[in-house]
């Protein structure tokens, strides 16, 4: 069980989200050479994303390559990326911000597991139960946000 937990936060925590902070602009100039609208550019590169995170995280039913879920945070990808053209913002780390805060208040909705219990854990596993929520959703933006703002 640890060491399944370990791999996790070291593939998506550590690897993942950092390798994709590091080299986000990196990637998204190779994106942003395909010749189609940035926000369409901004939804396609945010699919692979989004199935290798709910991957890492996978659902009580199980790992599947597409997972239930990629419409509702597609969904999620496509609000956040209208949120940032219609109030013009201009800093990848302020959208992720919004995102990962939004995702964390989603979770703590939706989720019995850890709504109901969220605020019983111990404080260490209650932080990083944040952190770890937050990772995810800012590790599905940065990329896909970084093609949508920066030039």
């Amino acid at each position: 069980m640890i060491s399944g937990f370990l791999a996790k936060f070291l593939v998506l925590g550590v690897l993942g989200f950092g390798l994709s902070i590091l080299f986000r602009k990196k990637i998204a100039s190779q994106i942003k050479r395909i010749h189609l609208p940035k926000f369409a550019l901004y939804l396609i590169s945010s699919l692979p994303l989004i199935i290798f995170e709910e991957n890492i995280n996978c659902l009580p039913t199980g790992c599947v390559l597409f997972p239930s879920t990629i419409p509702i945070l597609l969904f999620f990808v496509l609000c956040l990326g209208l949120i940032v053209k219609i109030f013009k913002i201009k800093r990848v780390s302020i959208a992720t911000l919004i995102f990962s805060l939004f995702g964390l208040a989603f979770e703590l909705a939706i989720s019995p597991n850890l709504s109901a219990q969220y605020f019983a854990y111990p404080l260490l596993e209650l932080i990083f139960g944040t952190y770890w929520v937050m990772v995810s959703y800012a590790f599905l933006a940065i990329i896909p946000l970084t093609v949508l703002i920066e030039k």
